[in-house]
C-alpha cells in the first residue's frame, strides 16, 4: 500500500468546542488557597517585636537568650547592638503572640544571674539554663520599648502575702533577702530598699509571707535586729541578739505592744517607721520641746530622759532655735511618764565635768549624757526651757533650809556638792560667794525639809572633801565621807550631845566651816607644857596620847618671855581631864636609836607627838615637859608579868602588848636566865587593862603575817603595822577559861609562837602511812570537814622502811579523834570514774582526814591511803534533779550562805534516763536550813562586776570557782514550808533568781522533825 492509499482510509477530523474546565487547574487553586491560609496562619501567629534598653549586655546572647515570665519561655532575643550613645544596650526581642499583650506601661524587664549576699542565694538555675531576661507585667497602656533593671524589682506586689515599707534614717546592714524575724522565727523578707524621694530616709520594702499576715497590725512596732546590741552603763553592759542569721545578713524584728488596744490588721502598702532598737520601738508615748543653750552631747535616738534612775524617755530630734540662740530638743516621752509633762517640771543636761571645782555627772563617762528631769505640780505643759546646771532643792519637798557658812577658803567644795548628816545626804552646796571684805569665803547650802530639825543654833559644820590620811605605826587609818565628797567635795555636820538642848535655827543663819571633824567636835581642858624647843611640833596638828589613845591636841606653839624655849597651848579632851593633876608627866615622842633598842618608831609614819603619863595629885594646868621619856616604875599601878620565850625574836623594849589587837601595854624588858636556854620577857599591862590577863591566858608572837591558802580561799591575817615591821605581843584567854581567876604581877607564862599553838593545847599520835608524798612537816594540816583539828610535827621512815610514821599533835579539844575505831586517810587530788576528788589540794597541798572514833583512847594508827565508804552517812539525805551532771562530782560541796553544809554523796541517771539522779547529804548540824520550799542551783566560776565605783567579784568559794557545787537557799519564814525529810525531792536549777538570794529565814539549828 502506498502512501496515498493509507491517509485516504483515515476518517477526516473535526474541532469541536469542550464547555468545561480542565481539572489541572485545581492543583494550582490549592496552592494558592494553602498559601493564603500560610499567610494567615503566619501573621495570627507573629509574635510583638520589643526592645528593651540596658547598661549592660553581659551573659545576652542572640537568638539564645529566652524571656521568660512565670517560668514559661515567652519570647526570645533576636538581636543586640549598642545605642546611639554608645553608653547602652539595645535588645531586640519577639514576645510570643500570646504574651504580646504583656507589654504595657509599667512592664519590667532585668537579667536573671547567679547572686551571692548575706541574704541568701538566687539565680542558681541560670547556672545550667544560663541567663534569661525575666519579665513582670505592668498595668498600663500596650508598649514596645522599655528600660530593664541592672538587679531584681522588689517582690511582686502581687504575690500573696503583705507588703509594706519600713522608713529608716540610715540601712545599717540590711540588704535584699535580709530575714523579717517574729520571736526569733523567720516570718518574711527584705525585698528591697531605695532612697526616699527626698532623699532623707531610706525605704526600705518588706514582704510578709502569707501565713503570717496576720501578725502585722496598724501599731505594730519594727526595730532593726542586725548584728549584736551592745548597751553599756555604770551598772553593767546588756549583750542582745535576735538570732545568728541576723547577725551575719541584717534584719529586721518586729512586736505589737501588749499595752495597746488591739487594732486593726494592716493592708498592703503601709508604711511603718524601723526603729534602731526595740527599746525605742516599744517606748511609745508624746512629744515635749526643751529649750537649750547647747546640743553638745545630745544625739537623737540615743540620748534618754531620766527621772530618779528610770529612763522615761528618748531625745527623737534637734533643731536650731529660730532666734539662732539655742537648740530646740524633741523628746518622746513614756504614757506611763504622763505626769512629769505639767507646768513647773524641771529638766537639765548631766554631762561629765572636770573643773577646779571637782568632778560632776561621772556616770555619763559610760552611759553617756542624759536629761534628768524633776516633775512640777503645774497643768499639763508640753514646752519647756532647760536649766543649765541642776536645781536646787529637794525633788520631794518644795520648802527647806537655806544657811551660810563661813571659811577662810573654799578648798575643793563646789556647787551641789552633798551635805551629809551621819553619812547620809540631806542638802546640798547651792552657791559661794567672797564677802564684802572679800577676806572669806560665804557658802550658801540647802537642807531638805524633812531634815531640816536636824540642824539647832549649836550645830558644827566641818569639811568632809578628799581624803583624810593617818599613819602611823599602830596602823594606816583613812577617811572619806563618801565617792561623791571625795570628787564633788562636801560637808558634814552635827550638834553636839555635851551642850543640851538648843534652839532650831533659821533661813539665813550663819556657822563656821571647820577643817575637820575633830576641830569642829573639839573642847575641854586648855593646858600649857614648857619644852626647852618645840622640834617636831605643829600648830593643830601634834596630838597628845595617853597609852596610845589621842587625848588631846596642840593648839598653839610661842616662844617663852625668856626667849630659851617654847610654850605650848594644848587642850585635853574632857574624858582625860585626870591627866591635868599635880605628877603628870608629858615627853615629845620621837624616833630614838640605844643599846636599849629602838624606839618612837610609830612616829616615822605619824609624826611626833607628845606621851602623858598620868600623876595623882592636886588638878594643875601649867607643866614642865621633859626631855627624856620617864623611867618605868615597877610600883606604877598596872600589871607586871613574865613571859617564857624560846628566843627573843625581834622584840624591842616598849613593843606593844596587844589584846583584840588594841594596845594594852608595853614591853619593859627582858633578860636570859643562867641555863641560857630560855629568854624571859618583862611586860607591863596598863591597870586599866589589868582585868584582862587570867591565870589561863595564853601569850603568843603576834609579828609578821600569817598566810592562809586553799581552795576555800586564801586569808591573810597581821597585826598592826608596828607589829608587823617590829615584833608584838598579844594575848587571849579560852572561852572555857573566862572566868578564871585574875593574875598578879609577877605570873610567869608560856610565850608560844602563833595563835593557833596558843589557843590550843595538844594530843600526839602516830599515823602509818605507806609513804608519805606530800606530807611537810611542821605545815601539813589535820583536817576534818574543813576545821583544822592538828599538825603534822615529822614524818620518819617506819622500821622495815617499807613506809612512814607520821608523828602528829591533835588539839586539845579533840581527844575524841584518839578513839580506838578512829580513822585517818590521806586526801590528795583524784580522778576516777567518779569524778574528781581533793581538789582543794591544788593549792594548799595534801591533808590528812580525820573521822571521830567513840571507843578506848587510842594513839596509835594505820592510815588509809584513799576515803573509806563507811564514813559520814549521818545527816539528812535529799536528792536532786537535773537535765544535766555539769561540774559536779562525789564530794562537791553544797554552801548555805556560803557555809560548807554538805556535799554531793553520790549521782545516777534518773529512772527514766531522762535527768540525773543527785544524792546530797546535808551535815546533822544543818539539816534543819533545808525546807519543804528551798531553791538549789549551781555554784562555779566566778561573776565579775565591773563599776566606775568598783570591781565587784562574787563565787561561793574558791573550791566551786575550780570544781563546781551546789548551793541553796530558804524562803523567809511564813513561806518556808516543812523542815525536809529524808529522800525529799528537789529541782537543781543552773541559775538562782534575784529574790533568792534576798531570803534571810530566821532557822533554829536544834529543830528537830
Amino acid at each position: 500500500m502506498n502512501e496515498k492509499n493509507l491517509f485516504k482510509d483515515l476518517p477526516e477530523t473535526e474541532v469541536s468546542q469542550d464547555s468545561r474546565i480542565s481539572i489541572i487547574w485545581v492543583v494550582p487553586l490549592i496552592a494558592a488557597l494553602i498559601g493564603l491560609w500560610l499567610v494567615y496562619f503566619s501573621y495570627m501567629q507573629k509574635g510583638l517585636e520589643i526592645t528593651i534598653s540596658f547598661n549592660s549586655g553581659e551573659g545576652i546572647v542572640k537568638r539564645e537568650t529566652l524571656i521568660k515570665y512565670g517560668g514559661v519561655n515567652v519570647g526570645v532575643v533576636d538581636d543586640i547592638e549598642l545605642s546611639e550613645d554608645k553608653e547602652n544596650v539595645v535588645v531586640t526581642a519577639t514576645l510570643n503572640k500570646s504574651a504580646a499583650d504583656l507589654a504595657k506601661e509599667g512592664t519590667i524587664f532585668w537579667v536573671v544571674r547567679p547572686r551571692l549576699n548575706l541574704g541568701g542565694v538566687s539565680g542558681l538555675d541560670t547556672l545550667l539554663t544560663g541567663e534569661y531576661i525575666k519579665m513582670r507585667p505592668g498595668k498600663g497602656k500596650p508598649q514596645k520599648n522599655f528600660i530593664g533593671l541592672d538587679q531584681p524589682p522588689f517582690g511582686d506586689p502581687e504575690a500573696a502575702g503583705l507588703h509594706i515599707t519600713l522608713e529608716s534614717n540610715r540601712l545599717g546592714s540590711l540588704s535584699e533577702g535580709s530575714p523579717v524575724l517574729f520571736r526569733e522565727i523567720e516570718v518574711g523578707r527584705v525585698d528591697g530598699h531605695k532612697l526616699s524621694v527626698n532623699e532623707k530616709n531610706v525605704q526600705i520594702h518588706v514582704f510578709i509571707y502569707e501565713k503570717f499576715v496576720s501578725l502585722v497590725r496598724e501599731n505594730t512596732k519594727f526595730w532593726n535586729a542586725s548584728g549584736i546590741s551592745i548597751t553599756g552603763g555604770i551598772s553593767g553592759l546588756k549583750i542582745r541578739t535576735e538570732s545568728l542569721a541576723s547577725v551575719l545578713a541584717g534584719g529586721i524584728a518586729f512586736e505589737t505592744p501588749e499595752t495597746e488596744k488591739p487594732t486593726q490588721p494592716c493592708q498592703n502598702g503601709a508604711v511603718f517607721k524601723l526603729y534602731e532598737t526595740r527599746e525605742a520601738a516599744m517606748e511609745g508615748g508624746f512629744t515635749v520641746k526643751i529649750r537649750f543653750n547647747s546640743g553638745e552631747g545630745l544625739i537623737p535616738g540615743s540620748t534618754n530622759i531620766q527621772y530618779k534612775g528610770l529612763v522615761v524617755g528618748k531625745v527623737t530630734d534637734i533643731d536650731i532655735a529660730e532666734d539662732l540662740k539655742g537648740v530646740i530638743v524633741s523628746t518622746s516621752i513614756k504614757e506611763a511618764a504622763a505626769p512629769i509633762a505639767v507646768e513647773g517640771t524641771l529638766f537639765w543636761i548631766v554631762r561629765p565635768r572636770l573643773s577646779s571645782e571637782g568632778v560632776s555627772g561621772i556616770n555619763t563617762l559610760f552611759s553617756g549624757q542624759y536629761i534628768e528631769v524633776r516633775p512640777g505640780r503645774g497643768e499639763p505643759y508640753f514646752s519647756f526651757t532647760g536649766l543649765e546646771k541642776p536645781p536646787i532643792g529637794d525633788p520631794d519637798s518644795p520648802g527647806g533650809l537655806h544657811l551660810i557658812l563661813t571659811a577662810d577658803n573654799l578648798g575643793s567644795i563646789s556647787e551641789g556638792a552633798p551635805v551629809y548628816y551621819k553619812k547620809i545626804k540631806v542638802g546640798e552646796i547651792h552657791d559661794h560667794e567672797l564677802s564684802e571684805d572679800k577676806k572669806i569665803v560665804m557658802i550658801h547650802l540647802y537642807i531638805y525639809e524633812k531634815y531640816a530639825p536636824l540642824v539647832k543654833t549649836n550645830t558644827r559644820f566641818w569639811n568632809v572633801s578628799g581624803i583624810h590620811v593617818t599613819a602611823g605605826l599602830s596602823g594606816i587609818k583613812v577617811k572619806t565621807q563618801s565617792i561623791a565628797a571625795l570628787l564633788d567635795g562636801g560637808v558634814a555636820f552635827e550638834t553636839p550631845e555635851t551642850e543640851g538642848t538648843s534652839e532650831f535655827c533659821q533661813n539665813g543663819t550663819v556657822f563656821q566651816l571647820y577643817g575637820d571633824y575633830e576641830s569642829a567636835m573639839e573642847g575641854g581642858i586648855p593646858i600649857t607644857i614648857s619644852f626647852k624647843d618645840g622640834k617636831g611640833l605643829e600648830s593643830n596638828n601634834t596630838l597628845i596620847k595617853f597609852q596610845g589613845m589621842v587625848v588631846g591636841k596642840v593648839k598653839s606653839i610661842r616662844l617663852n618671855e625668856a626667849m630659851d624655849g617654847v610654850v605650848v597651848h594644848a587642850l585635853l579632851n574632857k574624858v582625860a581631864e585626870n591627866l591635868a593633876r599635880k605628877g603628870s608627866y608629858f615627853w615629845v615622842e620621837r624616833p630614838k636609836l640605844s643599846i636599849e633598842g629602838v624606839s618612837g618608831l610609830s612616829t616615822l609614819l605619824s609624826g611626833e607627838y607628845i606621851e602623858v603619863r598620868q600623876g595623882k595629885g592636886e588638878p594643875q594646868f601649867q607643866f614642865t615637859g621633859l626631855e627624856e621619856p620617864p623611867a618605868d616604875d615597877p610600883t606604877a599601878p598596872g600589871l607586871h608579868i613574865v613571859l617564857n620565850a624560846k628566843q627573843l625574836y625581834a622584840f624591842k623594849i616598849g613593843n606593844p602588848v596587844l589584846y583584840k589587837d588594841f594596845q594594852v601595854g608595853r614591853i619593859e624588858g627582858f633578860e636570859i636566865k643562867e641555863n641560857g636556854k630560855s629568854v624571859y620577857l618583862n611586860l607591863f599591862i596598863y591597870e586599866k587593862y589589868a582585868f584582862l590577863v587570867k591565870k589561863t591566858s595564853r601569850f603568843w608572837n603576834a609579828g609578821g603575817v600569817d598566810v592562809k591558802a586553799d581552795l576555800s580561799g586564801i586569808e591573810v591575817s597581821s597585826k598592826p603595822l608596828s607589829a608587823l615591821l617590829f615584833g608584838a605581843i598579844a594575848f587571849n584567854t579560852p572561852e572555857t577559861c573566862l572566868e578564871a581567876e585574875r593574875c598578879e604581877s609577877g605570873t610567869i607564862f608560856r610565850l608560844y609562837d602563833n595563835f593557833q599553838n596558843a589557843m590550843k593545847g595538844e594530843i600526839p599520835i602516830t599515823i602509818s602511812f605507806q609513804n608519805g608524798n606530800g606530807l611537810k612537816e611542821n605545815q601539813t594540816w589535820i583536817k576534818f570537814k574543813g576545821t583544822i583539828i592538828g599538825q603534822v610535827k615529822t614524818i620518819v621512815l617506819n622500821t622495815d622502811r617499807k613506809g612512814v610514821v607520821v608523828n602528829a599533835n591533835l588539839f586539845e579539844t579533840y581527844m575524841d579523834f584518839a578513839r580506838t575505831d578512829s580513822q585517818f586517810w590521806l586526801v590528795k587530788p583524784q580522778i576516777g570514774i567518779k569524778g574528781i576528788s581533793g581538789l582543794d589540794t591544788l593549792i594548799a597541798g595534801p591533808y590528812i582526814e580525820g573521822c571521830p572514833g567513840s571507843g578506848e583512847p587510842l594513839y596509835t594508827f594505820t592510815g588509809l591511803s584513799k576515803r573509806p565508804e563507811n564514813v559520814d552517812t549521818d545527816g539528812l539525805k535529799i536528792i536532786l534533779f537535773s537535765d544535766k551532771l555539769g561540774s559536779l562530782y562525789s564530794g562537791a560541796p553544797v554552801y548555805y550562805r556560803q557555809i560548807h553544809v554538805g556535799e554531793v554523796a553520790d549521782y545516777t541517771l534518773s529512772k527514766t534516763s531522762d535527768k540525773i539522779r543527785i544524792e546530797i547529804q546535808i551535815e546533822p548540824l544543818y539539816a534543819p536550813l533545808v525546807r519543804q520550799n528551798s531553791k538549789f542551783w549551781r555554784v562555779s566560776g566566778v561573776d565579775i562586776n565591773v563599776k566606775l565605783t568598783g570591781v565587784e567579784i562574787k563565787t561561793e568559794s574558791l573550791t566551786s570557782l575550780v570544781s563546781g557545787g551546789i548551793a541553796f537557799a530558804t524562803p523567809e519564814n511564813k513561806e518556808m514550808g516543812h523542815m525536809a525529810r529524808e529522800n525529799d525531792t528537789y529541782q537543781l536549777y543552773n541559775d538562782p533568781k534575784s529574790k533568792w538570794l534576798k531570803w534571810r529565814p530566821e532557822i533554829d539549828l536544834s529543830e528537830k522533825n
